[in-house]
């Protein structure tokens, strides 16, 4: 059996013994009681939650304690260390009275931050660091919570609120000094958290907006790890209950600074309570190499002569393969790779470059057949031609920053490579650069490139999208011939360049060559005035044409011989010229869409009126919108749609973002702080917006919402410039915060479907009109609309929300209708225009702060129905008189307290009989002078 006390698994015994220097000393406290704490001991969570990790308290260890009421006290274990239950003392109490609340609710560990509601939940702080600590985790990472059956029970049985990840880490001579996780879906891991948690069941934590997405695991002064799988040293991180739905990252970073990354990318699910381990992965820290060496490993642990030892720029001294690598020594330092230095080394299976070379010379890796990795130092500044040509099986290629020329065929044929960096330094990639590569998927061309040669991509099957910045000025024939798997080609030129020739035939004629071979879809560059003769002529696979509105003609057989051709979009709004068989052999279902006031001009023209010709519509597969500056507006959230995007396109301010199916969902943060958008037009086919999709895009001035049922808290939030908002008769619910804070929204219409509306803090909304169908205001639906003159509520409204309509100083009266039961905490506070108040006869609660400052009524009625009223709901309101019409007063905290300096109401009125009711009651009594009761 491990150690029980090195083996401390909840933070109650490794948290225990939590920082003790703001803590006060024990003193006795009169109203404190003492209570008994143990640990959950279900039969599903047990107290071993694993062989040998018993659950055990720590002397001194303290927690916060909410013994019947919402005020924070300080309670200490009175036991020894090693005990898993034993009672807990006072220490410390807040000032103050609180709310009572109806059972006894704990946290582990203790913090002056944690808070607690009247209805038991509990505010925490997951920490976003965390103590690592000998096979178990450290002080203070985990959090759990007890409640009590009733007030009368004091025995507290301690929960879990989060799980466990165990990671187990090994490798040969590496000392940890701190592990980062990381969430590849930004979930939520630490910070400000609700606990919801009840007698009897388990609590469930609901992380807050402004949640981190990190948790860094700090070894201290560093953690020396184990050599090999079988005695792979523990690290655990308490995480709350989440599901990485693509995997997570973990950093690790030795105590030399080097650091190391290690993904995955399947689903992965944290549970309450339960531990989750990970395979051993070996951390491999790259080490400096120094210069008069090179490293490598080879396929048969034997040494690898190069083929030709000259051209390093040094002599060779040794070269010897030990442990599993091997290291060639020079003389003096290696300032270039050679021409034919490794070529047809077949067993080389990976290469370190030393930091003093700058050129690694044409044929240097030529036909490394088992060539794996290759680590290219910054120092390197030229690629030569055919450096890692038939290379079948390197896969990853980082391309250093200094390089200027990616040389002819350099990477030609290594039909293994998946992945290549080109940095911004790269001016030139040469005729058959990436030829035949096979297994490239993706590929992005720097702003820096002018220059891409004949065939550079051609045959990348594998290659998806590809981009030509505006950069490039010369590219060559056949550039993605045999790209089969293209779904999209854009290409950007600079239109001054071709607009000063005055020859726009020149880039079209490049695109014809370019795209023969297998393209599926292209891009033609807004500013082409024509596209030449045979440009697209039998591009066999192109389903799919969009053609701009600069071109005024299309020249002989342009799409002759298309036969997947199945759309043209056409945005001119005179049809252009139309040269012999322009469009012919096409798809036999070709649809021309064209602008819609242009349909029938189309349809009157020459070699346009014999094809089909339709108004353009809205794909619903697209996004359309327009950015203040002319550029690309990139999603905040690659993946924040149900569909993958596979083009973003925009030319001077009109964009268009293309997906591989049809649009149905925006998810939560998809546009957020997307600050130059301005307008967005969404497809029909869209039935769901995400919480915080459009928040921040402080630009955005119009947006019709497209027929979804809820708008979700804040997807709006901080759109200060939206001015037009159309809201469709599908929406039932507005959540608190949808368009909080959207200064220039002055007017809006609510439809008639609406069932709750919520979230307009801060419009600057003159009046409004609540339709008939509503039944709940939610909390701060109209909070600070202080330009707010008139409100009418419906007859069907049941609840008015906690600060729905906080400081709404413009508002002169108010009708609650008789339905509304509920008026929640400071539905009305400081509403300071406010002259008159009637509150409907069936309003049962009325919470804390309800009308706090309403300055300006000088008199209220309390209907009899009212069953509590909630402190301070009518302080500060300078009444002269008030009338309540139950015999008894309604059950409530304080309703008229402001402070030390109350203001006395001059007169109570009540019915005849209930004055000594009133009288006997302090908590009325105190606040009025006089107590009349009204006539019969």
């Amino acid at each position: 059996m491990k150690n029980i006390y090195s083996m401390i698994f909840m933070s109650a015994l490794l948290l225990s013994g939590c920082v003790q220097e703001e803590i006060s000393e024990n003193k006795a406290y009169p109203d404190g009681r003492q209570f008994t704490a143990s640990f959950e001991e279900d039969e599903e969570t047990r107290t071993y939650v694993e062989d040998g990790v018993l659950l055990r308290w720590t002397s001194g260890d303290d927690i916060s304690l909410f013994d019947g009421n919402t005020l924070n006290r300080q309670y200490r274990f009175d036991g020894e260390t090693g005990d898993n239950s034993g009672t807990f003392s006072i220490v410390s109490a807040p000032y103050g009275s609180g709310n009572d609340l109806n059972a006894n609710y704990a946290v582990y560990p203790y913090s002056s931050d944690v808070k607690i509601t009247e209805s038991g939940i509990v505010t925490v702080t997951l920490p976003e660091e965390q103590k690592y600590a000998e096979n178990s985790f450290g002080l203070g990472a985990n959090t759990m919570v007890a409640v009590t059956k009733g007030t009368d029970d004091t025995f507290l049985r301690f929960r879990n609120t989060c799980g466990y990840l165990k990671l187990q880490l090994y490798g040969e001579d590496v000392t940890v000094k701190s592990v980062t996780l990381t969430g590849n879906g930004d979930e939520k891991l630490a910070g400000k958290a609700a606990v919801t948690t009840a007698y009897g069941q388990e609590p469930v934590v609901s992380m807050s907006d402004d949640a981190g997405a990190t948790i860094v695991l700090d070894c201290g002064e560093g953690v020396k790890i184990g050599s090999t799988a079988e005695n792979a040293t523990s690290f655990w991180i308490v995480v709350p209950a989440v599901t990485f739905e693509d995997g997570f990252t973990v950093t690790v970073e030795d105590t030399d600074g080097g650091t190391f990354v290690k993904s995955t990318s399947n689903e992965i699910r944290i549970s309450r309570n339960v531990i989750k381990p990970m395979k051993a992965f070996e951390v491999e820290i790259e080490k400096t190499i120094p210069d008069n060496q090179i490293w490598y490993t080879s396929s048969d642990g034997k040494v690898v002569d190069p083929y030709i030892d000259q051209y390093f720029g040094a002599t060779i001294k040794s070269n010897i393969y030990k442990d599993g690598k091997g290291i060639i020594t020079f003389d003096g330092d290696v300032t270039s790779i050679g021409s034919n230095a490794f070529r047809y080394c077949s067993s080389l299976t990976g290469v370190t470059i030393p930091g003093s070379v700058t050129t690694i010379a044409t044929y240097a890796f030529y036909e490394c057949s088992a060539l794996v990795d290759v680590i290219i130092p910054g120092s390197v500044t030229k690629i030569n031609d055919f450096a890692f040509a038939k290379c079948a099986s390197l896969k990853n290629i980082i391309i250093p920053y200094g390089v200027k020329n990616i040389g002819g065929d350099a990477f030609a044929q290594c039909s293994s490579l998946v992945n290549v960096t080109i940095p911004e330094s790269v001016k030139n990639i040469g005729n058959y650069a990436f030829y035949v590569c096979s297994s490239l998927t993706e590929i992005i061309i720097p702003d820096s490139v002018t220059s891409i040669g004949s065939n550079a991509f051609a045959h990348c099957e594998s290659l998806a999208n590809l981009t030509i910045p505006a950069s490039v000025v010369n590219i060559g024939t056949e550039v993605i011939r045999g790209c089969v798997s293209l779904s999209s080609v854009v290409i950007e030129p600079d239109n001054k360049v071709y607009d000063s020739r005055n020859d726009c035939n020149a880039i079209i004629e490049t695109v014809s060559n370019t795209l023969i071979g297998g393209c599926k879809s292209t891009v033609i560059p807004d500013g082409v005035v024509e596209i030449a003769d045979d440009a697209f002529r039998n591009c066999e696979t192109l389903p799919y044409i969009n053609i701009p509105a600069s071109v005024t003609s299309i020249g002989d057989r342009a799409f002759s011989n298309c036969p997947s051709l199945a759309r043209m979009d056409v945005k001119a709004t005179t049809p252009p010229a139309l040269g012999e068989y322009a469009i012919s052999g096409t798809h036999g279902d070709l649809i021309v869409y064209v602008p819609e006031n242009s349909v029938n001009l189309y349809k009157r023209t020459s070699g346009w009126k014999d094809l089909n010709i339709m108004a353009e519509p809205m794909p619903n597969n697209q996004i359309w919108y327009t950015s203040n500056d002319g550029n690309v507006v990139t999603p905040y959230k690659s993946k924040g749609f149900d569909a993958n995007i596979i083009s973003n396109v925009c030319v001077e301010g009109k964009g268009i973002i293309t997906f591989d199916a049809d649009i149905t969902k925006i998810y939560a943060s998809a546009f957020e702080n997307c600050a130059t958008l301005v307008d967005i037009k969404l497809p029909d086919s869209v039935t769901y917006l995400g919480s915080d999709a459009f928040s921040g895009c402080s630009s955005l001035v119009a947006i019709d919402i497209p027929r979804i049922s809820t708008i979700y808290e804040y997807t709006f939030n901080g759109c200060a410039a939206l001015s037009s908002v159309t809201i469709p008769d599908t929406v039932t619910k507005i959540e608190d915060g949808a368009f909080f804070g959207c200064k220039s929204l002055k007017t809006i219409t609510l439809p008639d479907s609406l069932i709750t509306v919520g979230g307009f803090m801060g419009c600057e909304f003159s009046e409004i009109t609540i339709p008939e169908s509503v039944k709940i205001i939610g909390p701060h639906a109209f909070h600070n609309c202080m330009n707010l003159k008139e409100i009418s509520i419906p007859d069907g409204v049941e609840t008015i929300g906690s600060s729905a309509f906080y400081n709404c100083t413009g508002l002169k009266t108010l009708v609650i209708p008789d339905n509304v039961k509920v008026i929640e905490d400071q539905a009305f506070y400081a509403c300071s225009g406010l002259t008159s108040i009637i509150i409907g006869d069936n309003v049962r609660n009325i919470g804390f702060n309800a009308f706090r400052k309403c300055t300006g009524v000088p008199t209220l009625t309390l209907p009899s129905c009212i069953e509590t009223i909630g402190d301070s709901a009518f302080a500060d309101m300078r009444l002269t008189s008030m009338t309540c019409l139950d015999n008894y007063p309604p059950a409530s905290g304080d309703p008229f307290w402001s402070g030390e300096n109350n203001n006395k109401i001059e007169v109570l009125y009540v019915p005849s009989g209930a004055k000594d009711n009133y009288a006997s009651n302090p908590k009325w009594n105190n606040y009025f002078n006089s107590i009349i009761e009204l006539d019969n």
